[in-house]
């Protein structure tokens, strides 16, 4: 081997060990935020504030809170003024209002427990499942996937997904009876009755936990009397009054589920009612690879069994399920496939 090439695998080696650090700052940079968003950390540096009085509000010792604020303010999610006083960085701003701070703490918190996911995968098949979590790490699932029915943010978001697809606020503001299959802790559904008060649900969902937090949160809300979450599975859950809009959390569906599924869904919609399923970016539908975000979707959903379909091939599978008139609508917060039932 000579000199010169030896040289060049150094340079190679450090360069892939730089890439390496980075990528060990990048996953301890969203821990930090983490912490810094659930302790109410961040929160408290909105005005510029000091290190003495975040030792005073916080109970933390004086060398700890320096080295925060240090490692805070190296990340960028502060800035220090003349005076030692630190304040969230203009960057990091947007995150703490209308409850978006919560968005994105539970989007945060799911990343956490698909980074563990992600690391099985290397494993046999078989070896990971949605069920071999904990009902912890469920909840955080599920909390990712939704908005805080509490926040302004939740409002909003939902408000600018419903305005995407035609004819979805006429019939919510006359009445709409909604049925939610996968509704998880039912974060949207409990939105949308928020917004419009004349809006009567049922929330379906397979993990009697999550169900309880549907509950609890509808409870907390004033929303009980119009609202109805039941422990059921969304292939043969049964109900006798037809339902004018159906949304089904097809992302949450295994092969083995989505026929039986989609012919529920079908059965229970009122004739020209409205099946709403959102759309997870994955490979293209031409085939080439997905971008970063894509390819992880892929890879963290299809290690349960879910096949992550673009819009088009999602257009295709529900109108296999004798939908028509199928679409694809979109806002800055959603994208999601659209159809009616004959």
């Amino acid at each position: 081997m000579s000199r010169e090439t030896s040289s060049n695998e150094a340079v190679s080696l450090g360069e892939s060990l730089a890439s390496v650090a980075a990528l060990g700052v990048t996953s301890n940079h969203g821990a930090l935020l983490r912490g810094a968003l659930s302790s109410g950390f961040l929160q408290r540096c909105v005005e510029p504030i000091s290190a003495s009085r975040l030792v005073d509000e916080t109970g933390i010792d004086k060398v700890r809170i320096e080295s925060v604020c240090a490692a805070l303010t190296a990340l960028g999610m502060l800035t220090a003024d003349d005076g030692a006083r630190y304040s969230v960085a203009p960057a990091y701003r947007p995150l703490l209002g209308a409850g978006v701070d919560r968005f994105t703490l539970s989007r945060l918190e799911a990343s956490a427990v698909k980074e563990r996911i992600l690391r099985q995968v290397f494993t046999q098949p078989g070896e990971v499942g949605y069920w071999s979590l904990d009902a912890e790490s469920r909840r955080r699932v599920a909390d990712g996937v939704t908005v805080d029915p509490t926040t302004d943010f939740a409002r909003h978001a939902m408000r600018a997904t419903i305005d995407a697809i035609p004819n979805l606020s006429a019939a919510f503001t006359e009445g709409a009876r909604y049925l939610e299959l996968g509704c998880g802790v039912g974060g949207a559904m409990l939105t949308y009755l928020q917004l419009y008060p004349r809006v009567r649900a049922v929330g379906v969902e397979l993990a009697a936990d999550l169900v309880e937090v549907a509950r609890t949160r509808a409870s907390d809300l004033g929303l009980s009397d119009r609202v109805a979450f039941h422990t059921a599975d969304a292939c043969v859950y049964t109900d006798s009054e037809s339902f004018d809009v159906v949304f089904w959390s097809q992302f949450f569906f295994t092969h083995d589920t989505r026929k039986a599924t989609l012919t529920n869904a079908f059965s229970h919609l009122r004739s020209g009612g409205l099946l709403i399923a959102p759309v997870l970016r994955g490979r293209p539908a031409d085939g080439s690879l997905p971008d970063s975000q894509g390819a992880l979707d892929e890879l963290f959903y299809g290690a349960w069994g879910v096949p992550i379909k673009s819009a088009e091939e999602l257009v295709l599978e529900v109108h296999s399920a004798g939908f028509k008139e199928a679409s694809v609508s979109s806002s800055s917060f959603a994208v999601v496939v659209t159809a009616r039932r004959p």
